[in-house]
Formats: structure tokens, C-alpha cells, sequence
């Protein structure tokens, strides 16, 4: 072998090398997005609302976005006619929604948080037992495990992800509908833009 063919070798092996790590890096993705409509119940002249909240539950976040996502589901439901049942879906999405949140992302085992991350575990559950003890210590702690703020690079993964879901007509439809009603694009669009 020449110099030459040699050298462009080991070139593309630095190369292939490199790119394999970096994509390697990236988190990936546990569970590709999928929606149902509004889950185990009607989708009533709603639906497009339960799939902005789908996409937002996928994607996961803060406690704070977690509010925000359940906030506009129920806002979304009163101006598509859901009034009667905006009020019931919000409470179930607030008690039962945690374990649907962040679905994109593998679960976090409580053994690989940080110090500071199991420190502020420990303060939120000082802080619940001096106001009193809520139902579910677990809940609390599975809580404050999962919601935690996106990384860039999980955004960039999430993102190309949802970028193939908004070029369906499934979606499309839903889009429209959500701005019409409203009269707002879905804060989900950034994800996939």
C-alpha cells in the first residue's frame, strides 16, 4: 500500500470514528411519537387539542412545561366545545398524566442523578412532609426525576422525530383545526420547524 492510499485510510477511519461517537452522544429516542386522539376517551370536536398535548407530553420538559401543556389542553377544550368535559380531562391529565410525560426518553434510574439532583429530591420531600404528606411519597420522587429540563441535543433528536410526523395529513388537519379554534399556532410547532 502507498503512502497516499494509506493516508486517505486513516483518514476515513478518523473520520468514521469520530462521526460514530458523536452520533453515539446523542440521546436516543425510547419511544417514536405516536398519538391516539384524546386518550381512553371521546375525541369530540377536541381531538386536535389531544394531539398538541401529545406532542408536548412526548417531548417532556420542566414541572413548569408539564403545567403549561395541561393548562392549554383545557383551554383549547373550551373554545372547541369541550366546556362540559375540559374540567374532567384537565384533572385526569394532571393526576394520571405524569407517568405519560417525557415518553421519548428513556426512563431515568434514581441510582444515576447527580448529587444535586438527589439533594433537591430530598429538599422537595422535606418540604411536602412539613406541609403535611401527600398521598404518594413515589410520586413525588418520580416527579422531581422526570422532570428536568431538555438538553439541546435532545431537542435536535425530538425534532427531527416530529419533523416526519407534521408532514402527515393526520396532522395537518389537526393543525388547522387547532389554529382556526384558537386562533394560535401550537406551542408545539417550535419542536418541529
Amino acid at each position: 500500500m502507498d503512502r497516499r492510499t494509506l493516508l486517505k485510510t486513516l483518514c476515513l477511519l478518523f473520520i468514521g470514528f469520530f462521526s460514530n461517537v458523536s452520533m453515539a452522544d446523542l440521546p436516543k429516542i425510547a419511544q417514536p411519537f405516536k398519538t391516539d386522539g384524546c386518550t381512553a376517551s371521546p375525541d369530540g370536536t377536541w381531538v386536535h387539542c389531544c394531539v398538541e398535548h401529545d406532542i408536548t407530553y412526548w417531548m417532556g420538559g420542566t414541572f413548569e412545561d408539564r403545567k403549561a401543556a395541561d393548562r392549554r389542553l383545557y383551554s383549547c377544550m373550551n373554545l372547541s366545545g369541550g366546556n362540559d368535559s375540559s374540567q374532567a380531562y384537565y384533572n385526569a391529565v394532571r393526576i394520571f398524566g405524569v407517568h405519560l410525560w417525557a415518553k421519548a426518553w428513556p426512563k431515568r434510574d434514581p441510582n444515576s442523578l447527580s448529587r444535586d439532583e438527589l439533594e433537591d429530591i430530598q429538599n422537595e420531600l422535606a418540604l411536602y412532609r412539613s406541609i403535611g404528606s401527600p398521598l404518594d411519597f413515589e410520586f413525588i420522587v418520580q416527579e422531581s426525576i422526570m422532570f428536568l429540563p431538555l438538553t439541546d441535543e435532545q431537542r435536535q433528536v425530538a425534532r427531527a422525530h416530529l419533523t416526519e410526523y407534521s408532514k402527515t395529513e393526520e396532522y395537518k388537519e389537526y393543525l388547522q383545526r387547532y389554529e382556526y379554534v384558537t386562533g394560535q399556532k401550537p406551542i408545539t410547532l417550535k419542536y418541529h420547524n
